[in-house]
């Protein structure tokens, strides 16, 4: 496994969540510049598991806003990310980011995560910067992963999640593509960064598969991503597709 010098890690492993100018990370849950924290537990909304609940006493980190943490099975709605997002999980499930334009779900003590992020961009090449040729909608991010001559993609499928309609994409690594970027030895392509309200920067590395969901909202977009970092990206979905399919987004306060 290569070694990234600037970069967070979910539960050990290489999260492809790299450092550039962010805030640290801690707990498994990936970075964003956002400082709030919330040392209260949020209140949850009404639930259609009435033993939903948080850990006890538990924390979330500065750089996870009002998250959660560990939960029971049940139904939550995010307190701070926007829209709001309503969702289900079973067992096993822990909370790790709730911010403005970025959320976060793994299983407890497990690298594989599913994010969701507001108004992402594409990057531009190895920069901390949004690449301003392709445009922040469903259609401009599509055609810019779909013809990157680094990726390999699935074709777009059309899609509706939570109410939003939109595509998802599978994308992996060109075996023949050999550019690196300076906190990486290996091959490496940034396929997706924050803007606006999200903080983040992701890249595939070799032998990483991930699939992305390219939601139309208000102007932008929303981008779900399953991250099965470097696993099964078949056996993640398998997991995670009950979660998917409970999403519901609400409008924009």
């Amino acid at each position: 496994m290569t070694t990234l010098p600037i970069q967070c890690r979910l539960g050990g492993v290489v999260s492809l969540v790299i450092l550039i100018g962010l805030g640290g990370c801690a707990g498994g849950a990936s970075p964003s510049d956002a400082t709030g924290t919330s040392a209260e537990q949020p209140e949850l909304t009404a639930s259609a598991e009435p033993s939903a609940s948080v850990a006890s006493g538990f924390e979330c980190p500065p750089h996870g806003g009002q998250c959660l943490g560990p939960i029971v099975a049940g139904t939550y709605t995010t307190v701070t990310f926007e829209p709001p997002i309503t969702y289900t999980v079973p067992d096993g499930w822990t909370n790790g980011e709730d911010l403005p334009g970025n959320f976060l779900l793994q299983l407890v003590d497990d690298p594989r995560y599913l994010g969701i992020y507001r108004d992402v961009a594409a990057p531009l090449e190895c920069e901390e910067a949004p690449d301003t040729s392709a445009e922040p909608t469903v259609e401009g991010l599509t055609s810019w992963l779909t013809e990157h001559p680094g990726l390999v993609t699935t074709e777009p499928e059309a899609v509706t999640v939570g109410g939003l309609d939109g595509v998802f994409i599978d994308i992996s690594l060109d075996l023949a593509w050999s550019m690196t970027c300076p906190f990486s030895d290996d091959p490496v392509v940034p396929f997706i960064i924050g803007g606006g309200l999200s903080s983040l920067h992701h890249v595939i590395l070799p032998g990483f598969e991930e699939r992305l969901y390219l939601l139309d909202f208000e102007g932008g977009n929303i981008a779900i991503e399953v991250g099965p970092e470097g696993d099964s990206l078949e056996e993640y979905l398998a997991e995670v597709m009950p979660i998917i399919d409970s999403l519901r987004f609400a409008a924009n306060s």
